[in-house]
């Protein structure tokens, strides 16, 4: 994911390697074991920051086209040139429900996150922010198919979802947020595997204090 935003008088430019793993269960492919490990560099206005967790999780299937997953995380964020770093600790429970109306598909989305930061050392560097932040998402995305195929023949989709964020809790610079994005990729039918899935796409994003950005993304599991 390639990002740049803005707030103010701030420029930020995000790059995130997001790499996941999904292990299903033989018993009920449903069933998944998650690990979630993004990689994340940000240049802001010429200061670099380095970010990494660790986030594992469980899909618990509810309904057939109803699930929940709740993910345990714990990184580190830090940057030299602003003289800061902290450690993050987060617990979330995410809900996706799908509706399929013969070719079209519609998701609901809902995630519920608590974030914690502690400090940890660093060479000279100390401090302890302290934060404690309740996170709100909510979106709802809508999939139908595109009339060509590529890759031997898989067929594609096209995606648009828009998504609202909120932050509760201790003061943010920018405490919400709303994407809307656009993809392209192979159209993933229930049952399909969960390899072979690739999708490319752009995101836009607006908040409070003037904050807008946008982000191309491009995905392939396999």
């Amino acid at each position: 994911r390639l990002g740049r935003f803005t707030a103010d008088d701030f420029d930020t430019d995000v790059y995130t390697v997001p790499i996941n793993y999904t292990y299903a269960l033989d018993s009920d492919p449903r069933k998944a074991v998650i690990i979630d490990a993004p990689l994340t560099y940000i240049d802001n206005n010429g200061s670099d920051t380095y970010n990494g967790s660790l986030g594992v999780g469980f899909r618990i299937p509810l309904m057939r086209n109803w699930d929940v997953t709740p993910m345990a995380r714990v990184g580190a964020v830090g940057s030299q040139d602003l003289g800061s770093v902290a450690a993050i600790y987060s617990l979330s429970a995410t809900s996706s429900y799908r509706i399929h109306l013969d070719d079209v598909a519609l998701t609901i989305g809902n995630m519920l996150a608590q974030y914690w930061t502690t400090s940890i050392s660093a060479g000279d560097y100390d401090i302890d922010y302290d934060l404690q932040n309740t996170v709100l998402r909510n979106g709802i995305g809508v999939e139908g198919s595109l009339p060509f195929k590529v890759f031997g023949g898989e067929g594609t989709s096209w995606q648009l979802s828009l998504v609202d964020t909120l932050f509760f809790g201790d003061d943010l610079y920018v405490e919400y947020n709303n994407d809307i994005a656009l993809s392209i990729g192979r159209r993933q039918r229930p049952g399909d595997p969960s390899w072979k899935n690739w999708r490319l796409g752009i995101t836009g994003t607006w908040g409070e204090h003037d904050y807008k950005g946008a982000r191309l993304n491009f995905g392939y599991r396999f």
